[in-house]
């Protein structure tokens, strides 16, 4: 009697289960990880939109012009300023941005503060708000 070494139904049958679960498993880890860089991206877009805010108003730090209504730093009566669109800084600056296909809604706010120290210099808090999609 020839006997021949071959595969049965059955051990082909498991064994293409087990190639698709782990080709499976690393189609899901590159799509998850896919996700994960679109959101960092997205993330880091915005943080640089709020680094380049934050360097417009660098030029506006200075204490004789906070009096002055021009200045984006400018703080009414009451200590506060809020939702200042970004084009008071830079005109490029528009809002809502779309960058990507991806729309960044900005504004910042100033806030005034006692330093509370000899002199009781006064000072100013700038607080951006970048708003994008978290899907």
């Amino acid at each position: 009697m020839n006997k021949k070494k071959t595969f049965t139904l059955i051990e082909v049958v498991v064994s293409s289960v087990i190639v698709a679960s782990v080709f499976g498993g690393l189609l899901a880890a590159f799509v998850s990880v896919r996700a994960y860089i679109r959101r960092a991206t997205i993330r880091l877009t915005a943080y640089n939109l709020s680094r380049s805010a934050l360097n417009g108003l660098y030029r506006h730090v200075r204490w004789d012009e906070w009096a002055d209504p021009a200045n984006p730093l400018f703080s009414p009566a009451d200590g506060t300023q809020t939702n200042n669109p970004l084009t008071n800084i830079d005109p490029g600056l528009v809002s809502p941005l779309n960058i990507d296909n991806i729309e960044y809604a900005s504004s910042y706010d100033v806030e005034d503060f006692d330093g509370g120290g000899p002199g009781d210099r006064q000072y100013r808090q700038v607080w951006m708000h970048i708003v994008y999609p978290t899907d």
